[in-house]
């Protein structure tokens, strides 16, 4: 007090300027008027770095909060920048102001709000945030409790769905089980909450509890839809089919799992100067390699295989066609050579072509029957 005293008539107006600014950074009428110095980290930010501290408390519940019941919040809140808080959410619900710049603060915190903010723990226990809005827009976490939570809530699901997610928009998973599909289970109506049986009847779901169940959950604030995602892969080519149901609703859909290329026929015994096409099968794009044989050889489209892999591409009638040819006048009386294809997930399939001199004619296929080794 007496060093404002003894300033001058400039040096008051100057400090009665800083004291005005400094006011706006707080106070919703004045912001606008005031330059702030807003931190250039984007975050999302956490509790040990927040730039805003603060309390929450409230009572707990005699018995598990359960749907439609409610908890009083309450809290302080200080800007350690000294600018204004915009807004608190306590569990994506907004609390009320009840001291400046919310000093103190309270929020209605309905059940609802608190099993879609956050995941139930296998206590039956969520953990809700307070959050803090500032003047630059910045979202900082300050404070958290634990609340205890009826973990089987009464749903009312009006509608069950399935969507499958396939990587690099294909329309199928390999059946390496290296790259997965995502299953996304989706629940309308009262659908937060809900515990939903899933199964498959190939392959493997990975996101299941114990029970194969898994919970839909919604968005903050949001109740109407609510969703579960899995992750899906098998080893075995096919048709999988995931069947999920609550209540009495059921809804199911269909992976389609491929397995590596294929040739056919995949065995062939050809005769001197004897020639068949192979046809080559695949889900996606196909390269294949032979080993070298002057007795015995593989094309495509007159091209020679050899050890570096060559594309197999689609001729005008809708087929990959390799073409193992046998010498009119071969060096050796038997010889094989062996044909190798891979895809883009990297499964490989393969051949084997011989040369006899039994005169014997290509055997049919044999239907996947596994190559012999080398």
């Amino acid at each position: 007090m007496m060093a404002v005293q003894s300033m001058n008539h400039k040096g008051l107006f100057a400090a009665g300027a800083l004291l005005l600014a400094a006011l706006g950074a707080c106070d919703d009428a004045t912001q606008a008027d005031v330059e702030i110095d807003c931190p250039s980290e984007s975050g999302p930010f956490r509790l040990e770095d927040s730039r805003i501290t603060g309390t929450i408390a409230f009572e707990p519940p005699p018995e598990p909060l359960g749907r439609g019941e409610s908890i009083l919040v309450s809290g302080t809140a200080f800007h350690e920048d000294g600018l204004a808080i915009r807004e608190v959410r306590v569990a994506g619900q907004s609390a009320v102001r009840e001291e400046f710049n919310f000093g103190r603060w309270t929020a209605t915190v309905s059940y609802e709000s608190i099993v879609t903010s956050a995941p139930t723990s296998s206590e039956s226990q969520v953990a809700i945030e307070a959050v803090a809005i500032d003047a630059c827009g910045k979202r900082y976490p300050f404070a958290a409790g634990v609340v205890e939570v009826d973990p089987s809530p009464h749903v009312d699901v009006d509608t069950l769905t399935i969507d499958i997610d396939y990587p690099e928009e294909r329309t199928f998973i390999p059946a390496t089980g290296a790259v997965p599909a995502l299953i996304t289970i989706t629940g309308s109506g009262r659908a937060a909450g809900a515990v939903v049986a899933v199964s498959a009847d190939a392959g493997e779901l990975r996101g299941l509890d114990d029970d194969g169940t898994v919970v839909l959950a919604a968005p903050a604030g949001e109740l109407d839809v609510a969703r579960a995602t899995l992750v899906f892969s098998s080893g075995e080519a096919g048709t999988a089919t995931i069947v999920a149901t609550v209540e009495d609703k059921l809804a199911s859909a269909l992976v389609r799992v491929v397995g590596p290329p294929t040739l056919s026929p995949r065995r062939a015994t050809l005769v001197p100067g004897l020639s068949i096409e192979v046809d080559v099968g695949g889900a996606t794009d196909v390269r294949c390699t032979a080993s070298a044989d002057d007795d015995l050889t593989v094309t495509h489209f007159d091209a020679p295989l050899s050890n570096d892999p060559m594309a197999i591409v689609i001729d005008e009638g809708g087929r990959r066609v390799l073409v193992v040819e046998a010498a009119v006048e071969p060096f050796a009386a038997e010889t094989e050579t062996v044909v190798s294809c891979s895809d883009d997930f990297g499964q490989v399939g393969g051949g084997r072509y011989r040369l006899g001199d039994d005169g014997a004619a290509p055997p049919p296929d044999d239907g996947g029957e596994p190559l012999p080794e080398e």
